[in-house]
């Protein structure tokens, strides 16, 4: 008890120096332990009995207005030499433009034509428009930022502090236990050092060491007199020496759970880090060289069971060779490329680089195709060549399958890690494969000189990233997979035995990948006609894993194919590179070279990151067609069976579109294409990859039609080559959405008639067609969409096509005043925008930025329907609510940080938001109230809810007529027969300035943070949960689009108490008043939104803070006060009042509330260091004193009637802390008063004291 009398009276000491002012009388403590307990302080008449505090009365002081105080001390801080600490810096935010950085050198754009449709817009405004960032130019002066300097100062400091030895005398256990025994008895008991064997203590040694050691010099004039300045002087200068300048930066560093005021930085959306290999293809020949062939590569998944790219064709034939098929020299540069980047997300050992060779269509089967390569007949070899040379002229265009193979990934890496020569076959390469180390060879690549340890560190960071944050958890099983022991390992030198390697053994070797790899391959495989889907392949790979006395391998051709692997390590700049869709990536400084190919990635595993470019691709996969049962014209059976495939725009010839990608040397694009076919089949199989690129905007005429013809490879006189057999044909759109999937259809024997698009073939209802096999489904086919576009998930289809057409509509008939026949209901609208939130974990991730977007529009933009303005604000804000909640709690946890912030929704508030915030102009036009003038007092009472974007509430803007006219000219609605540019607005290097969202014509009914917030106050239920659950996301957007408007609309230079409205301000003293509430209410429930309510509570408290240390840099600084005023006086009710249990946890969120608050940067600033003309402590105005004393007259006289003769009292002079200073200097006032509870109360002060984090 002396201890904490003595701690109190240092406190007090301390406080009173904070003060500034000297003690006028000291507080008489008691070191009686009895009457300690019935102290009764009535000053501020707390007593305290029995461990029970109780309050009569809560010193709550009123801020002064802030703004007011600044102006009429405006010439004072301006002739002050310190003034910058007297006032906020001109410069103190800034919103700038966000410079988006893009891979391509131009960003990628649909056709002109799209860009009239509203939801093409929407999504190229996400990717490519303006976005704004708020930046608070002096935030590193706050003191999150610099607890979190002196932490790192600390964390150098501990290791350049040389490591500490202490000696510790040990004893034996047995000797212990007697030295204990002999402490706990009553009688001593007596320990014998010769039964116990004694272990020689510390100063023992010492003093047989000082026995040993030579005596010390005698000190020179040890007895002469010496000036006590001297002697001080000179101790001074030995304390100095080798003294740590920075001592207490030895100190262990605060946890980081500790540093409660420090918010990680939003950073932009970061581009998905993956694997790049990098295959070039340098030699390609067979011996003998009879004919062109043609090879495709593409990478596969063995243990996925998938295909992970797209194709890459290359052409390595000779100019002899070419000429024999008629290709003439001039074709398009990027059908040229002979080299491929393959992005690789997750890396595997059981990845495999699938090698298929074709050739020219010939008459026979692939056995006597191969027979010339395999047999090396050199007499016949001139007749080869010639009947290659009738059927190249002849046959040119069509091709079959020739020969196929594969190379493990993981060979290539385990060589690299060996440094040794793979010699023989190995496991899965073909006969006659080599490995050559190029670590002579220069690569093509100018490539930062990284190092092994910065490679490995970095793909350490790139597999932490990829499995903890961006997939879904129950995917860790491929994290951990092996490589299976059953492996041929037989065929390896010993060094290779052992293939069951782990993930991070992989990661290990990818980290040494840092030099090119050439592989030759010495033969090729046979293709069997019978075995050609990816499925066959899945099944070859499986025997080629198994021991060789039990592995089948097909029939080997001799040919020599060299390729060099290399890796593009992240930060590489790869010159004359085109994307999946060809346009030119960064750098591009040589149009003459043949450019290298990005392809696209089809990851295993599903990815969560938002789309942030435009593509808009289809890639076709035909998978078998069976024409058995089919006749020619010519009564025979149909073989060598080709199918042409077009993406149509109409039903007629002249509508197909060149958008199919070509092949190799050849066109870029082009109007049709025709797969492999296999000599002599009815039913054949097909493998190839037919990739489009989609129209921006689709409608019901778009369709793929398919063309079954018979080829006749032997030559008749009069016969035509290519002579159709059959027709179907697939439309696009399936209720207005993009199709995908596996789909079979029938066939028609006879061209369809016409208007045959708008059907599907597989509706019984079609007329007029002579279907094949009595409409059996003959062809089956997959469709496998990569759009930004389309989102492929039926909820959020239906939702932005419904929101698409109701801004159709409303221009339609607004300015033609006719009505659409696709008619949308209320209900529908508000259901589809519910349904949103159940769409597919990685569609709602991947347009998750664009259908956020979509919501804040229609906040502030309500869609019109038959003349009515649609009542969906509560609709979008609740939706908006749940989507935030599924986001950060359910799918991306892991991505939150310590405040549970989720880092893909922060990095959208402040790097990606497409903020709707109207100009001055439009404020006027709208309402005059919304420059209304902040209240004088800070007390709101809740008035009749309003909301002028709501038609159900009142509202004080324009009539019902204007408003919708209002909306119907404007938010975002774009005419499609529009072509002039005017509602487009600006577009300059595929940078878009949408007009609807920039214009100053442009006009809505509420600024956005207005209505967001009020949606925000009158919600209740599951979606007030979910906001406050999540409540940092809509503070840290209510402060964006504050900023944004303030910045749109030039308010920064006006005055703060102008800047918002007075409904503004009244919702967020009512938003603060229910938050208080909950956080009183509910911390004893065990479960809120999926978390503890603790934790629930502290994390709303903790968003409360930030929110209020925000609104200092935006709003009234009085007003402010005035709300942290609020939260301050419910806190001490309920601390005073409120049971032990309780008093603890509401002393910690106060504590956490006010250290945020004050870490704002303008602190000082804040707190008005001013020297008034009557200065306000020590000496207290009279005013004052007097409210004080008769406040505490009353309330003495009251408890000296109730405590009677058993209590003292003590009567404390209110000098050291008065009202004026806490008036003037608020927010240190409370701080202050704080501490004074901590040296009058006992309670106070244990708390206090556990409380590590005490703000002074």
């Amino acid at each position: 008890m002396a201890g904490t009398l003595r701690l109190r009276e240092h406190l007090q000491e301390v406080i009173s120096l904070l003060s500034n002012e000297s003690k006028i009388s000291s507080l008489p403590l008691n070191e009686n332990k009895e009457d300690e307990e019935e102290i009764t302080f009535t000053d501020l008449n707390y007593t305290k009995s029995s461990n029970k505090m109780t309050t009569n009365m809560i010193d709550i002081v009123d801020p002064i207005d802030y703004e007011e105080y600044v102006d009429e001390h405006r010439q004072k801080i301006e002739n002050d030499p310190l003034h910058h600490l007297l006032e906020y810096p001109n410069d103190d935010i800034d919103f700038i433009r966000i410079d988006r950085q893009y891979r391509t050198i131009i960003p990628a754009m649909p056709e002109k034509e799209a860009l009239n449709d509203p939801h093409i817009r929407d999504c190229l405004q996400s990717f490519n428009g303006e976005h704004f960032f708020l930046r608070r130019n002096y935030n590193h002066h706050g003191s999150a930022i610099t607890l979190l300097n002196v932490r790192q100062e600390q964390m150098q400091a501990l290791k350049q502090t040389a490591k500490q030895d202490y000696e510790v005398d040990l004893i034996d256990d047995n000797r212990q236990i007697l030295i204990e025994q002999e402490r706990d008895s009553p009688r001593k008991l007596v320990i014998n050092d010769s039964i116990i064997n004694p272990i020689k203590s510390s100063w023992v040694l010492a003093k047989d060491d000082l026995d040993k050691t030579e005596p010390d010099t005698i000190m020179p004039h040890l007895i002469e007199r010496i000036p006590i300045e001297s002697v001080d002087k000179e101790n001074e200068l030995l304390r100095g020496k080798n003294r740590y300048s920075k001592l207490f930066s030895s100190y262990p560093p605060q946890a980081d759970t500790d540093c409660i005021e420090y918010r990680p930085p939003a950073e932009p959306l970061q581009p998905y880090t993956t694997f790049k290999l990098q295959v070039k293809c340098l030699d390609f020949r067979f011996e003998p060289e009879i004919e062109p062939m043609f090879i495709t590569l593409a990478l596969y998944d063995y243990k996925e069971r998938k295909k992970i790219s797209e194709n890459f064709h290359y052409d390595l034939n000779s100019d002899a060779l070419k000429q024999m098929i008629h290709i003439r020299p001039a074709v398009d540069g990027s059908t040229l490329s002979l080299s491929a980047i393959f992005p690789i997300s997750f890396p595997s050992p059981d990845i495999y680089l699938i090698i298929r060779v074709e050739k020219v269509l010939q008459q026979g089967d692939l056995s006597d195709c191969a027979e010339p390569y395999i047999k090396q007949d050199i007499k016949n070899q001139q007749r080869y060549y010639e009947q290659a040379i009738q059927f190249s002229q002849r046959l040119g265009r069509f091709r079959m399958p020739f020969a196929w193979s594969a190379i493990s990934l993981r060979d290539i890496l385990k060589e690299i890690e060996q440094e040794t020569i793979l010699s023989g076959h190995a496991n899965t390469l073909p006969a006659n494969t080599e490995l050559i180390n190029s670590t002579n060879k220069a690569s093509s690549l100018e490539r930062k000189n990284l190092g092994t340890g910065g490679l490995r560190n970095a793909y350490e960071s790139f597999r932490r990233s990829r499995d903890e944050s961006l997939t879904r958890n129950n995917s860790k099983k491929n994290d951990d997979r092996q490589i299976p022991t059953s492996s041929p390992t037989s065929t390896l030198s010993p060094i290779n035995t052992n293939l069951s390697a782990t993930s991070d053994e992989f990661f290990h070797i990818l980290a040494n990948f840092d030099r090119p790899i050439i592989v030759t391959l010495k033969g090729v495989y046979k293709q069997e006609s019978e075995r050609l889907t990816d499925e066959d392949i899945f099944k070859f790979l499986t025997d080629f894993r198994k021991p060789p006395t039990l592995a089948k391998k097909p029939k080997t051709i001799p040919a020599f194919i060299r390729f060099e692997f290399n890796q593009i390590h992240p930060g590489d700049s790869v010159d004359c590179c085109l994307d999946p869709q060809l346009n030119r990536l960064k750098p591009y400084t040589d149009d003459t070279r043949r450019p290298i190919k990005e392809l696209l990635e089809f990851p295993p595993r599903e990815i969560y990151l938002p789309h942030t470019s435009y593509r808009n691709i289809l890639y076709l996969y035909p998978l078998s067609l069976n024409l058995s049962n089919l006749t020619t014209r010519g009564s025979t059976s149909a073989r060598n069976i080709a199918v042409k495939i077009q993406l149509m725009g109409g039903e007629e010839e002249i509508f197909a579109l060149p958008l199919i990608f070509g092949k190799s040397s050849g066109h870029e694009m082009i109007k049709e294409i025709y797969l492999p076919v296999l000599y002599h089949l009815k039913s054949p199989s097909f493998y190839d990859e037919v990739k489009i690129r989609l129209p921006g905007v689709l409608d019901e005429n778009h369709h793929l039609f398919f063309t079954f013809s018979h080829i006749s490879c032997q030559p008749k006189e009069n016969a035509p080559i290519e002579t159709p057999i059959g027709y179907t044909w697939l439309p696009l759109l399936n209720n207005n959405q993009l199709v995908h999937g596996d789909f079979n259809l029938p066939v028609a024997c006879e061209r369809p008639p016409h208007n045959y698009s708008l059907v599907p073939p597989t509706n019984h209802d079609v007329n007029n067609v002579k279907w094949a096999d009595s409409h059996k489904p003959l062809f089956s086919l997959s469709i496998r969409p990569s759009s930004t576009i389309h989102s492929l998930d039926e909820r959020l289809e239906n939702f932005f096509h419904m929101y698409n057409q109701l801004r159709k509509q409303a221009y339609t008939s607004h300015h033609h005043h006719h009505h659409s026949h696709y008619q949308i209901t209320d209900k529908d609208f508000k259901q589809a925008i519910m349904d949103t939130v159940w769409a597919q974990a990685e569609k709602l991730v991947q347009f998750l930025y664009i259908l956020l977007d979509t919501l804040l529009s229609l906040l502030v933009r309500a869609p019109i329907l038959n003349g009515h303005i649609l009542n969906v604000n509560q609709t979008c804000f609740e939706t908006l609510a749940k989507i935030v909640q599924r986001i950060q709690r359910d799918l991306l946890a892991d991505l939150n940080d310590t405040h549970g912030r989720n880092r893909l929704l922060l990095t959208y508030i402040h790097y990606e938001c497409t903020l709707h915030t109207p100009t001055e102009t439009d404020m006027t036009a709208v309402s005059s109230k919304s420059a209304s003038l902040r209240p004088n007092s800070l007390y709101f009472q809740r008035r009749v809810p309003r909301s002028t974007s709501n038609p159900d509430l009142p509202s004080p803007s324009l009539s019902p007529e204007d408003e919708m006219a209002l909306a119907a000219a404007n938010g975002g609605f774009i005419s499609p027969n529009n072509s002039s540019g005017k509602q487009i607005g600006e577009i300059s290097q595929g940078v878009i300035k949408d007009a609807a969202y920039s214009n100053k014509t442009s006009q809505q009914r509420k600024p956005l943070h207005e209505e967001l917030l009020f949606q925000w106050v009158v919600s209740s239920g599951a979606t007030r949960d979910f906001a406050f659950g999540n409540s940092w996301f809509f503070f840290e957007l209510l402060i964006k689009t504050m900023g944004h408007y303030l910045h749109i609309t030039n308010r920064f230079q006006i005055d703060r108490r102008h800047r918002f409205s007075y409904q503004f301000c009244d919702d967020i003293t009512t938003l603060l008043r229910l938050i208080i509430r909950e956080l009183l209410d509910r911390q004893y429930h065990t479960q809120r939104n999926g978390i503890d309510g603790k934790i629930h509570c502290t994390q709303l408290n903790t968003s409360l803070a930030f929110f209020i240390n925000d609104c200092l840099s935006l709003m009234d600084r009085g007003f402010i006060f005035g709300l942290i005023k609020i939260y301050c006086k419910e806190f001490d009710l309920e601390i005073a009042h409120g049971q032990p249990t309780d008093t603890s946890y509401y002393i910690s969120l106060k504590l956490d509330f006010i250290r945020i608050v004050c870490s704002h940067e303008h602190y000082i600033t804040l707190n008005l260091p001013l020297l008034p003309c009557i200065p306000p402590s020590p000496s207290p105005s009279i005013g004052s004193m007097q409210s004080y004393s008769s406040n505490n007259i009353n309330n003495n006289n009251n408890n000296n009637n109730t405590n009677g003769n058993n209590q003292r009292t003590i009567t404390i002079q209110q000098t050291d802390l008065t009202y004026e200073y806490r008036q003037e200097h608020y927010l240190v006032g409370i701080i202050l008063n704080d501490l004074q509870n901590v040296l009058t109360k006992t309670s106070y002060l244990e708390i206090y004291i556990r409380k590590k984090h005490l703000v002074l």
